[in-house]
């Protein structure tokens, strides 16, 4: 199960699902477990996608870092490439209600644009769980 989201804003929930992922004896992919790679980060993270059977998505209030080359975040590059591998792909979001640091919000306006059609994307494509 490969496990996509921003990190600094999401650690206690991403340990969360790890725990719930070994809890339930599966095998997780997330990237606190990976060591050095010679290769780009995107190209790291996408052959981890490839390597995986479901996609888990965790959605808040950040796009997150973006890929140069395409404009998009690691979290929606991830996610397009479970798309196209056609693997089952859950994904949460974060209840617009829930109290986040300023810090985790998102401020770039480009971002903010970027991550509201994301979710809207995502919201037409799956069911979405919330937290």
């Amino acid at each position: 199960m490969f496990v996509s989201s921003t990190f600094i804003d999401l650690k206690e929930e991403r340990n969360q699902v790890l725990e719930a992922i070994k809890y339930l004896q599966y095998k997780e992919i997330a990237m606190e477990y990976w060591g050095a790679n010679p290769k780009e980060p995107i190209e790291s993270c996408l052959n981890k996608v490839r390597k995986s059977n479901i996609f888990i998505g965790i959605i808040a209030h950040l796009y997150g870092n973006i890929v140069e080359k395409t404009g998009k975040s690691f979290t929606q590059m991830e996610y397009e490439e479970a798309l196209r591998l056609n693997l089952p792909c859950l994904i949460y979001f974060k209840n617009e209600d829930v109290e986040v640091l300023p810090s985790f919000v998102e401020r770039n306006p480009d971002s903010i644009k970027k991550l509201d059609e994301f979710k809207r994307t995502l919201s037409k494509k799956h069911t979405i769980g919330f937290f």
